[in-house]
C-alpha cells in the first residue's frame, strides 16, 4: 500500500520529518474493505482510527425506528473512526462501512497514543484534524437546518462532485435529511432546468 497520500496529507498541515514519519508509519497497519463490508458498528468498541488510502467510507447512525442517517462521506485523505470510543473503550454509537473496495492505514488505540505522545506534530495534526471535522459536522446541520434540501444537492454537487459518483443516491438522501423520493424529485427538476 502507498504512502506517499497519507504523508502528503500531513505534510499539509505541518512539517514532519522523514526519520519521524518513518517511525511513525512503523506503527501503522495496512487493511483493506471490501464494498459493504463494515470497519464496526453500533455497539462495538472500535479497535483503530484509519486513514483512507484509496476508496470511500460513510459514518452512518441508526435511529429507533432502525433508520440509517448518514452523517459523513470519507474519500482518500481522510482519517475516519471514532476516536473517543477508541480511547476510552466505551462501545460506539456509530456505523462505519465502506462504500467501496477501501484501503486505509490503521493505527490501534496504543499505537495512536504512542505517536500522540511522542511527536509535537501528530498533536498539531490531530488538533487541527478535530477543529475541522467539528466545524464541517457543525456547518452541514446548520446548512441542514436553514438551507433547502435543493440547495444542500446543489452545493454537495459542487463541492464534492466525484462523491456523486461514487455513492448510491438513497446513501446521498440520508445524507441530505430527505426521502430518496424527495432526491429523485430534485435532481428531475435540476435536470429539466
Amino acid at each position: 500500500m502507498n504512502a506517499d497520500l497519507f504523508l502528503s496529507a500531513l505534510r499539509s498541515r505541518v512539517i514532519v520529518p522523514d526519520d519521524e514519519f518513518q517511525e511513525y508509519l512503523e506503527k501503522a497497519e495496512f487493511r483493506h474493505f471490501n464494498k459493504n463490508e463494515h470497519l464496526f458498528r453500533q455497539g462495538d468498541i472500535p479497535r483503530f482510527s484509519s486513514f483512507i488510502t484509496k476508496g470511500c467510507i460513510r459514518t452512518y447512525y441508526i435511529s429507533d425506528d432502525g433508520s440509517e442517517r448518514t452523517t459523513l462521506f470519507a474519500e482518500e485523505g481522510y482519517w475516519t473512526g471514532d476516536l473517543d470510543s477508541m480511547r476510552s473503550g466505551k462501545a460506539t454509537q456509530m456505523n462505519i462501512q465502506a462504500m467501496e473496495d477501501t484501503d486505509v492505514i490503521t493505527f490501534s488505540r496504543e499505537k495512536w497514543e504512542w505517536g500522540y505522545e511522542k511527536f509535537e506534530w501528530k498533536r498539531t495534526v490531530h488538533a487541527m484534524g478535530q477543529q475541522r471535522r467539528a466545524a464541517k459536522l457543525a456547518e452541514h446541520l446548520g446548512r441542514l437546518l436553514t438551507d433547502t434540501p435543493e440547495s444542500n444537492y446543489l452545493r454537495l454537487q459542487q463541492e464534492r462532485p466525484k462523491l456523486m459518483q461514487r455513492v448510491a443516491q438513497y446513501h446521498i438522501a440520508s445524507y441530505l435529511g430527505v426521502s430518496p423520493e424527495t432526491l429523485s424529485r430534485i435532481r428531475k427538476k435540476l435536470s429539466g432546468s
